[in-house]
């Protein structure tokens, strides 16, 4: 048995690292997915949602009416007289004496704050299905922006394991020219130098990889012992044209003209506290086991006599409350009702003036993005051509190595560029999208 249970513990020790060394490839609407699926902002967004929709359905629980029920026995052995005199006594039982019934009662008229009360929960309803679109959209444009930061890092040790590969064909080629007195030393150990470069900046590239990795994992609910791998495509983006200025509200300034309609109705809920109230108090009420007794005295005898009363009692009433002091502190609250309203008018009119500036900052970055990226593209493809060239004229010792280093070095430099730009674009697109997909 302990022979089995060795082998066990090694078997799901072999599982358990190969399952923590696997790669996870992940596409980008499968990354939003995910996140969508294990984000807490989002989750507390939904949570959110759903108590302003019990706050609206508490709100409108006020039309219904308050309907009571009343039980209660008496079970009081002193008795209560009524008339004691010689001749005559009267007494009132209470002892085992109960009463049943059920009230009703209906606000006909509260000063508006039921009315007003249901429109601040279906206005609170409103803002929280906002608030999650917005949450939604911010969770996606951050997942996205993971995605193409480490997406740009991947591409670039990529870029640089092949001039790694490439180097180590020249360290071969020069360093059979140096044997054959072709190539000086100074020629070989330039190559070395540059090699021992680009294995540094492998190293500083795995670090960055680890961290974009880390970041984005930890939106999408993947542990860290996992490694997520970015598919993806460089495709052709839309054209500039395709991307302009929207004239219809942002979900923030939606938002924010929310809060000054909640504020107005607020100012309406301090009033209504110092209106008159009206109201309908109906019921019905049974009254059993009620006895009175009575007893005759007489020179010839005592006569007496129980009687059992029973009663149903219907009721109905209608009740007007008006205020008659108050009124100076309700003055104060509906002024300070005002300026709450004045200031959230004027967070309005800042905000938005706000908005529309980050709307165009938005799509002047798309515009720029794609200007810097088409000039990275071609700037890759001339270092490229450039660098063909002088490895085909140092083949032909037609020029030095130093002319191949310098135009492999702006080859690394133009294609860092390129991937750079090709990131951010997206990384532009995306912010585009976050703000006028919403709209």
């Amino acid at each position: 048995m302990r022979r089995y249970a060795i082998i066990i513990s090694l078997l799901t020790l072999f599982f358990v690292n190969a399952a923590a060394s696997d790669s996870i490839p992940l596409t980008l609407q499968q990354c939003k997915d995910r996140a969508l699926l294990y984000n807490e902002d989002l989750r507390s967004a939904d949570i959110d949602l759903q108590m302003a929709r019990q706050d609206r359905k508490i709100a409108l629980s006020q039309y219904i009416p308050k309907i009571n029920g009343l039980a209660m026995g008496v079970m009081l052995p002193v008795d209560f007289p009524l008339i004691d005199e010689n001749y005559l006594q009267l007494s009132l039982k209470t002892h085992g004496m109960y009463m049943a019934g059920f009230t009703l009662m209906e606000p006909l008229y509260a000063g508006g704050r039921i009315v007003n009360g249901t429109r601040l929960a279906k206005q609170g309803v409103e803002c929280m299905e906002i608030m999650q679109k917005k949450t939604k959209a911010e969770v996606e444009y951050n997942v996205e922006n993971a995605f193409w930061s480490l997406v740009a890092v991947r591409t670039k040790r990529q870029m640089v394991e092949q001039y790694v590969a490439l180097m180590d064909t020249i360290e071969n080629q020069v360093s059979m020219a140096y044997e054959t007195e072709h190539a000086t030393m100074s020629d070989l150990l330039s190559v070395r130098s540059k090699k021992m470069d680009l294995q540094y900046q492998l190293k500083q590239i795995d670090m960055g990889i680890d961290l974009c990795a880390l970041s984005l994992m930890s939106m999408i609910g993947v542990s860290a012992d996992s490694m997520v791998v970015p598919v993806y495509e460089f495709t052709e983006v839309d054209s500039i044209s395709n991307f302009g200025a929207s004239e219809n509200e942002r979900l923030e300034e939606t938002l924010l003209r929310k809060q000054v309609e909640i504020s107005k109705l607020q100012e309406k809920m301090v009033l209504g506290e110092y209106l008159p109230t009206l109201g309908l108090t109906a019921g019905w009420m049974w009254l059993d086991n009620m006895r009175i007794y009575s007893a005759l005295i007489t020179p010839f005898g005592t006569w007496d006599y129980t009687y059992k009363m029973g009663r149903k009692i219907p009721m109905a009433m209608l009740s007007l409350s008006v205020p008659i002091t108050g009124w100076v502190e309700g003055a104060h609250k509906l002024k300070k009702a005002k300026l709450q309203t004045e200031k959230s008018q004027l967070a309005f009119e800042k905000n938005s003036k706000l908005l529309k500036i980050e709307n165009e900052q938005a799509l002047r970055q798309v515009k720029n993005g794609s200007l810097m990226y088409e000039a990275a593209k071609m700037k890759k493809e001339s270092a490229e051509e450039k660098l063909r060239v002088e490895r085909n004229r140092y083949g032909a010792d037609m020029c030095t190595l130093s002319d191949v280093m310098r135009a492999q070095a702006e080859c690394e430099q133009a294609l860092s560029e390129y991937i750079e730009t090709a990131a951010k674009y997206r990384i532009y697109i995306a912010n585009y999208n976050r703000i006028f997909s919403n709209q």
